[in-house]
């Protein structure tokens, strides 16, 4: 049994359990895979194994936001976005049943929804974030419940940039919320937090590449600086305290 994971059209990310041990696999639209062994119930960061690809840093990982970023309270068994712009979003929630359908968050108001799980085979939820006067230029929040016995408290969970951001450049102008700051923050003690600082151009912590790299003429190259730094994904047993997500964090 797995758990897809998608970062627009780039990324499908599988868990695979084992008596013993688990192993976390992550899966792009060409057959390339990454592989890290965990212990049961819990699973960390993916990260970059024996491939052809360049890697320049590591994935960040911290339990605690900065201290210039809000604090940032969850909502058990909920997904939530807080908007602390000074403008308004609409948000997507796509994937396993009904969700919101461009629905408004004003300007410091938030959003949330009950977590939904999703059969293997059709992914997970994304909760897509845009402007009104950018719809098709989203930032997204992606969200994987896993359905596997004894593991359904736990989370996949990452920051997508991909859909926003100016192609082949580190240009997140176009992204709601990037100017002030981005968060992701579990509801669980000790659980990994995604930050992306204001105006920062964030490789280690958000999806700003694709999985394993540029893509030129149906390969993968690897001779190109902005190469995937290893996987901005993790997980945590956070379902039932909820995760959440914020734009424009930082105070």
């Amino acid at each position: 049994m797995a758990i897809n994971l998608r970062s627009g059209l780039f990324i499908i990310l599988a868990l695979a359990l084992r008596a013993a041990a688990s192993t976390c696999a992550i899966m792009v639209t060409e057959t390339v895979y990454v592989t890290a062994t965990c212990a049961p119930g819990e699973c960390a960061s993916a990260t970059a194994g024996s491939t052809n690809v360049g890697l320049i840093s590591s994935v960040l990982a911290s339990s605690t936001a900065p201290d210039n970023f809000h604090e940032l309270t969850p909502t058990p068994n909920h997904g939530s976005i807080k908007n602390s712009c000074n403008y308004e979003v609409y948000v997507d929630s796509i994937g396993c049943g009904k969700g919101a359908k461009q629905q408004l968050i004003p300007a410091g108001q938030t959003w949330s929804e009950p977590l939904r799980s999703c059969p293997a085979e059709q992914g997970t939820v994304v909760y897509k974030v845009s402007k009104a006067d950018a719809p098709s230029k989203p930032v997204q929040f992606e969200v994987g419940l896993s359905i596997e016995p004894g593991m359904e408290n736990s989370v996949w969970y990452d920051i997508s940039f991909l859909d926003c951001m100016r192609p082949n450049t580190t240009d997140l102008s176009g992204c709601p919320g990037w100017e002030g700051g981005v968060q992701c923050v579990p509801g669980k003690q000790g659980c990994q937090v995604f930050v992306c600082g204001a105006g920062e151009y964030c490789d280690g912590s958000t999806y700003t590449v694709p999985e394993f790299g540029i893509i030129v003429s149906g390969k993968y190259r690897n001779d190109d600086w902005r190469v995937k730094a290893g996987s901005p994904v993790t997980s945590c047993a956070t379902r039932q305290e909820g995760i959440a997500f914020e734009l424009c964090a930082a105070t």
